[in-house]
């Protein structure tokens, strides 16, 4: 009789450990599936920011810096740059890049971006790397057009777009509704 009291205590735990494990692999299953899926996607980061001239240098070359914060100290040049920070897990082409507000249909995309070492788009960028694109800002802040200009957004070869906004965009779009 006492057999057959341990033997069913022991089809009881073996049955709850079977089914706890059973439960603990399904869950693993499906978060490494989403993982996979996380992994697939194209993601990029796009940060608009001022061009400041802070100073020049001994030899009389300017310095100049980025922000895409509060536009302080150092003048202001006619110029806009985006960044854009390749977050995903493979190397993706940038084909355009632009401005725009709400919808799709309201954007301007820079017809010369201005990229180190005389470089053009499209651009290969590695995981984890980042590019900053130039433009003129006159011509992005023309009064036909600012009241257009939200957000900076950047286009893959693969057609995914991604957009940002900044601080420093808010500040140069009221800059010129003055």
């Amino acid at each position: 009789m006492n057999i057959d009291i341990a033997v069913e205590s022991w089809s009881a735990t073996k049955d709850v450990v079977v089914g706890v494990s059973a439960l603990i692999g399904m869950g693993l299953g499906i978060f490494n599936f989403w993982k996979a899926r996380q992994d697939e996607k194209v993601k990029l980061e796009v940060i608009p920011k001022a061009v400041i001239l802070s100073r020049s240098d001994q030899r009389g070359r300017e310095i100049q810096f980025t922000s895409p914060h509060r536009i302080d100290g150092g003048k202001l040049l006619d110029l806009v740059a985006i960044e854009i920070i390749n977050r995903s897990k493979f190397p993706v082409v940038i084909a355009t890049v632009g401005f725009g507000r709400g919808t799709s249909e309201s954007y301007l995309l820079v017809p010369e971006p201005i990229m180190k070492d005389g470089e053009a788009l499209p651009w290969r960028l590695e995981p984890r790397a980042s590019l900053e694109v130039r433009a003129l800002l006159s011509p992005v802040l023309h009064a036909h057009h600012r009241r257009d200009r939200e957000y900076a957004f950047a286009v893959t070869a693969c057609n995914h777009t991604a957009s940002g906004t900044s601080e420093a965009m808010k500040i140069l779009v009221a800059q010129n509704d003055a």
